[in-house]
């Protein structure tokens, strides 16, 4: 869910994603939450209190588009996130830029400094994955793990992977691996 800036500051935001974490709990539901950095800067206390109170109701909070922005680092300390994610336009050009590699090896250093995750956007050949795992980056988004699907394309996946991962089990258990 990526909230546009003026919703984080609407009172109601917190409690309807309140409401809906409670409705689909029942399912294991977690509810990630992407705020850009414009969106905390424009009201930082309302955006605090916002996103804290998302935080307790187990909300996890990325920051997107990293690095693109204007976040004074004195704010994003402040900020109650998990996640800095790095934009897919550092991504893209990691392999040809150095400039590109300093700025990402420097967000997943500040993010490990800070306790908090990193997730890169836009990985789409090998050679990227590769040099983001060797600067430290675990978690990565692209067309190199997938292409967007519908929600159905998504479920017969997800059936086909449980089903497959079903089938090894048993195998497993009879003694047949």
């Amino acid at each position: 869910m990526d909230p546009l800036p003026r919703v984080l500051v609407v009172e109601d935001f917190a409690s309807d994603a309140e409401l809906a974490i409670r409705f689909g709990a029942e399912g294991g539901c977690r509810l990630d939450v992407e705020v850009t950095e414009e969106a905390v800067l424009n009201d930082t206390e309302s955006s605090i209190r916002t996103l804290e109170s998302l935080r307790r109701e187990g909300v996890h909070v990325a920051i997107d588009d990293f690095g693109t922005g204007y976040s004074s680092l004195a704010r994003l300390s402040q900020l109650p996130v998990d996640t800095l994610k790095i934009d897919a336009s550092f991504t893209r050009r990691l392999s040809t830029d150095a400039a590109s590699r300093a700025v990402i090896s420097t967000i997943i250093g500040l993010a490990r400094r800070l306790d908090l995750g990193t997730i890169a956007e836009g990985v789409e050949t090998t050679q990227q994955l590769q040099i983001l795992q060797s600067l430290g980056c675990l978690e990565f988004q692209g067309y190199l793990h997938g292409r967007p699907q519908t929600a159905d394309e998504f479920e017969s996946r997800l059936r086909s992977q449980e089903h497959a991962a079903g089938q090894q089990e048993s195998r497993i258990l009879s003694g047949y691996a």
